[in-house]
C-alpha cells in the first residue's frame, strides 16, 4: 500500500475547498490535526471529523475544543468506542443516544443498563449487539421493545426456548429475522398463514414442507411467490445480472459496488465497517425479489466501493428497483 504525503499546517492553509477534498482523501493531515486543531477554521475542522478518519487520541486531546455541531458529528461519524466508554458519564442526553446509534459500546450498555431511560433502551435494542442482555431483562421490557429485539438481536435459541410465551407481533418477526427455520420445519402445522409465508421467503424452508397443510388458495401463491426463484440456478442469475448491468465476471467472481463511507461502512447498518481483502458473508439472505431491503447484502451497477460476489453466493435482482439492486450471501471489497 502506498504511503500518503504527509501535509503540513501551512500547505492546507494554500489549499481551496476541492483540493482539500482530495488532500483528505490522498494526504496524511495526522500530524496536522494533532498539533494545529485550533489553528484551523471551523469550517474545515466540521469537514474534518466529517471525512477523514481521526488520528488516536483525537478525542482526549480535544473533545472540551469542538464548538457548534462537531462534538456530534465526531460521535456519529468516527469509529471511537474506547472514548466514548471513557466519557460516557460526562455526556448529554443527545449525545448518548448518538453514540448508541453509530458506536459498538455493547459495554456500556451492560454497564449502565439499570440507569438508562425508556428511549436509550430502544435504541441500545435496535442497535448494539446485547443479544445476552436483552434475555436477562426479557421480562421488564416494554413490547415495542421486544418487537425490537425479535428484528435486530442475535436470540434465536431464546426465541426457541420461549416461542409459546412471544406475541403474534413478535413471532411474525422471529420468522423472518432470527435464524430459526429448523424449529419452524418441525412446528409448521402450528404456525398461521403470516408466519408460514415469512418463514417460507425467508428461512429456506423445503417446499414439500411449506406446501404441505396449505389451503388450495396458499398453494398457489406459494408456487408463485417461488417460481421466478426457480428459473435459474444462483450462479445463473449472477451471469444474467451483471449481462444486464454491464458488469464483469472473472474466475468465478461477479464484480459489482456498494457505496461506503470514507470509514468503510455501509448505508444500513452504521455499526458494521468493511475492510478490503476479507469476505463477508451474512448467515441468510432473502432470495424474495419482491422484498426490498431484507437479509443479506446490497449491490448494485454503480457506486464508490468495488467488490466481487462469489457466484454462488448470488441471491436475487431486487424487482422493480430503479437503480439495479441485487442482494447477495457474501462480498469483498477488492
Amino acid at each position: 500500500m502506498t504511503k500518503k504525503t504527509v501535509l503540513t499546517m501551512n500547505e492546507w492553509c494554500l489549499l481551496n475547498d476541492h483540493e482539500k477534498r482530495k488532500a483528505i482523501l490522498n494526504n496524511d493531515l495526522s500530524s496536522m490535526i494533532m498539533d494545529h486543531w485550533n489553528r484551523i477554521p471551523s469550517y474545515d475542522q466540521w469537514t474534518l471529523i466529517s471525512e477523514y478518519r481521526m488520528p488516536i487520541g483525537f478525542g482526549e486531546k480535544y473533545w472540551y475544543d469542538m464548538v457548534g455541531k462537531n462534538e456530534m458529528v465526531f460521535l456519529q461519524k468516527q469509529d471511537v468506542p474506547d472514548f466514548v466508554t471513557s466519557i460516557w458519564g460526562k455526556l448529554t442526553s443527545n449525545q448518548k443516544l448518538v453514540c448508541l446509534r453509530y458506536q459498538k459500546i455493547p459495554q456500556v450498555v451492560a454497564w449502565h443498563w439499570n440507569g438508562f431511560t425508556r428511549e436509550e433502551i430502544e435504541r441500545a435494542c435496535e442497535y448494539q449487539d446485547i443479544g445476552l442482555l436483552v434475555i436477562e431483562h426479557w421480562w421488564v421490557l416494554s413490547d415495542y421493545m421486544k418487537n425490537i429485539c425479535c428484528m435486530r438481536q442475535k436470540i434465536s435459541q431464546f426465541v426457541i426456548e420461549n416461542w409459546n410465551l412471544l406475541t403474534d407481533t413478535q413471532k411474525i418477526h422471529c420468522c423472518k429475522d432470527q435464524n430459526i427455520g429448523e424449529f419452524l420445519i418441525k412446528h409448521w402445522k402450528d404456525l398461521d398463514f403470516t408466519c408460514k409465508n415469512l418463514a417460507y421467503t425467508s428461512q429456506n424452508i423445503p417446499e414439500e414442507v411449506a406446501s404441505e397443510d396449505w389451503g388450495a388458495s396458499n398453494k398457489k401463491e406459494l408456487q408463485k411467490s417461488r417460481r421466478p426463484n426457480r428459473v435459474r440456478t444462483l450462479k445463473e442469475r449472477a451471469i444474467r445480472y451483471a449481462a444486464e448491468h454491464g458488469l464483469k465476471i472473472k474466475d468465478g467472481y461477479l464484480y459489482a459496488y456498494r457505496n461506503h463511507d470514507r470509514f468503510g461502512r455501509g448505508n444500513y447498518n452504521p455499526n458494521c465497517f468493511y475492510e478490503r481483502g476479507k469476505y463477508y458473508q451474512d448467515w441468510h439472505c432473502d432470495y424474495n425479489g419482491n422484498v426490498h431491503n431484507s437479509h443479506g447484502y446490497g449491490i448494485w451497477p454503480i457506486g464508490n466501493t468495488v467488490v466481487r460476489v462469489k457466484l454462488e453466493d448470488f441471491g436475487v435482482a431486487v424487482t422493480n428497483d430503479s437503480q439495479g439492486k441485487a442482494r447477495v450471501l457474501g462480498f469483498e471489497i477488492v
